[in-house]
């Protein structure tokens, strides 16, 4: 198997579990974004140290102060603060929307990680991204049953799902960069490197979370002893497959790839989203999501033909 097609399968791993975690603030409804995301990055956070002490000679000998800065950097904008947003986005606004928007990072990666000026073909698929997201738009902010303040909290979500795209955008690109410029930094110690510093970063967050949102603690004492294993199943999920494990095929990929091919790539993760979220519902995605879905494709599509012949 060739660099570029390893490359491509450790890059849909990735963003298939990556999917799958857009469905999980649906499914913990019981509990807060704060708790929802601490819970994620405890089992993050402790396996990566686990494996941080176990090889622990090679992170002495390769692991530098700078890197330590980047990987608290990265931390922040593709887990700590990243997640907390997505579950308050994803709440306000629904999985669809959510990660369509979060879904145009394969975009976002080619017009802000790619080299050399932007040609016409790559606006035109711009253009069909945006068509897609007016679809959107309309569809969650029509019907007749939407009171002033839903409208007002789903024009905030919209706000929160872009930020979401904006800091993904940022990972995507300097990930990649740091990566390929220090090519001594292994994919599993760097993988467990940011998922300490995602559970670090995110107690350091705490102290302005905790009055906006609660107790994360305290509401765990509340909440019943189902809900505690609904939560502990899906943490899981989250915090090993959907993270170390992801995070680690992502590396792997970002090493092989070229920025702009690996942005196109996330397209998998909106697709994974959007099949979890209508298995839930039992349901056919309707015809506007349909359609959005379809101008989204296109216009990714149309991206990676340009992207992939430049």
């Amino acid at each position: 198997m060739s660099a570029r097609s390893l490359g491509i399968v450790y890059g849909v791993m990735a963003c298939v579990l990556w999917g799958v975690t857009f469905v999980i603030p649906r499914i913990l409804i019981e509990a807060s974004p704060v708790l929802v995301t601490l819970c994620r990055y405890l089992i993050f956070g402790s396996f990566s140290l686990g494996i941080l002490i176990y090889r622990r000679k090679e992170v002495r000998a390769t692991i530098t102060r700078k890197h330590l800065k980047m990987s608290f950097f990265l931390s922040i904008m593709s887990n700590s603060l990243y997640y907390v947003l997505a579950v308050i986005g994803l709440r306000l606004v629904g999985v669809p929307f959510g990660s369509l928007v979060i879904g145009l990072v394969p975009i976002t990666l080619v017009l802000f990680g790619r080299e050399g000026t932007l040609t016409r073909k790559m606006y035109e698929s711009c253009a069909l991204i945006f068509v897609g997201l007016l679809c959107l738009n309309y569809q969650i902010f029509s019907g007749d049953s939407l009171s002033s303040a839903d409208h007002f909290m789903k024009l905030v979500g919209v706000v929160v799902v872009f930020t979401c795209l904006t800091l993904w955008t940022i990972y995507g690109i300097q990930n990649g960069k740091y990566l390929k410029a220090n090519p001594e930094i292994r994919g599993g110690i760097w993988t467990s490197l940011i998922g300490l510093m995602s559970l670090l970063s995110f107690i350091s967050m705490l102290p302005i979370l905790i009055p906006l949102f609660g107790n994360p603690f305290s509401e765990w004492e509340r909440l019943s002893t189902d809900v505690h294993s609904k939560i502990i199943f899906w943490s899981l999920l989250s915090g090993f497959l959907a993270s170390w494990f992801a995070y680690t095929m992502w590396n792997k990929a970002s090493k092989l790839l070229p920025t702009s091919f690996l942005g196109q790539i996330v397209v998998v993760e909106t697709i994974a989203a959007i099949t979890a979220d209508h298995i839930i519902d039992q349901s056919w995605p309707n015809r506007i999501t349909l359609t959005a879905v379809v101008f989204i494709l296109s216009g990714t599509y149309w991206g990676m033909k340009n992207s992939s012949s430049a």
